[in-house]
């Protein structure tokens, strides 16, 4: 019969191999990731801590010590989501003409939805749950990756109001996306980026370019 061995005068046994110690960014990564899937299947409402931490394999005491809470959580999220996932994520838009810029976010959002549906920065939008610290965030966000380029874009083509402007296509591309996911409307969620993509582009710069 084999015995384990005995104690080594360590703390471990002998011939055992030692616990594995955890890296502290992969534990982190790993958190983001398993939240990033549950925020976008469940909402953040229905979301919390202990079923981030176990759908990652983790002591849900982790997602306190990395992220505080879970609004802090979801805003380390929806961090990842704009700025670490390329080319997938939306990235800052090139400053350029309406027909320009449009291009570039409607492309990004495009290819993001159908590889990895809307994500948590777009559905942040459209959940009142989400608190007041973290839409300050989104905002912040918004304004500097994609908010801003849209409205140089419509200023510079002497446009009025460009920053409404600039709103109004961000929330335009967003509800279609969203719309699209729910699958309320059957045409459009059946509809091939393809036939999307032409469409939105007219109407995008349309709104920066009138």
């Amino acid at each position: 019969m084999t015995t384990t061995s005995t104690d080594n005068g360590t703390g471990q046994s002998r011939g055992l191999p030692p616990p594995r110690r955890r890296n502290a960014a992969a534990s982190r990564r790993e958190l983001l990731e398993a939240a990033s899937e549950l925020f976008a299947e469940r909402g953040y409402s229905r979301t919390t801590l202990r079923q981030v931490a176990s759908r990652a394999g983790l002591d849900a005491a982790l997602v306190v010590r990395y992220f505080g809470s879970k609004d802090g959580l979801y805003q380390a999220v929806l961090a990842a989501d704009l700025h670490v996932g390329l080319p997938s994520s939306v990235r800052p838009l090139d400053p350029g003409t309406p027909s320009a810029v449009t291009d570039q976010m409607i492309d990004r959002f495009l290819t993001r939805w159908d590889s990895e549906g809307v994500g948590p920065l777009v559905l942040s939008l459209t959940r009142p749950q989400v608190g007041e610290e973290t839409r300050r965030e989104v905002r912040r966000l918004l304004g500097e990756t994609i908010l801003t380029p849209l409205a140089q874009a419509a200023a510079a083509s002497n446009a009025v109001d460009p920053e409404l402007r600039a709103e109004i296509v961000l929330a335009a591309l967003c509800g279609v996306g969203t719309m699209r996911s729910v699958g309320s409307l059957g045409r459009l969620a059946a509809a091939d980026s393809s036939v999307l993509e032409p469409i939105l582009r007219a109407v995008a710069v349309a709104a920066l370019d009138a």
